[in-house]
């Protein structure tokens, strides 16, 4: 299967540092409609919303706590292959 690689307009993943600014559900759908050309389909529309939902996703995990450093994934995964 080849997979079609499409490139995110910055304001897919644009983020104000004080995350109280941040715009509603309605609000985002709009600015990543209006960002992209006119002429793209409905498969590049749902997809730069699905990666603007984990992207958001992923920042409130991070302002919450729920993430792991990338030094303990390394010493986790250099652990996890001494062992096999």
């Amino acid at each position: 299967m080849i997979r079609r690689i499409v490139s995110l307009h910055p304001a897919v993943l644009d983020y104000p540092e004080d995350r109280s600014l941040m715009a509603t559900p309605k609000q985002v759908a709009r600015e990543v409609l209006d960002s992209l050309p006119e002429d793209c389909s409905l498969e590049d529309i749902a997809y730069h919303l699905y990666v603007r939902a984990q992207v958001e996703e992923g920042v409130r995990d991070l302002d919450e706590g729920r993430a792991v450093p990338h030094e303990q994934v390394m010493r986790e995964a250099a652990e996890w292959l001494r062992k096999r």
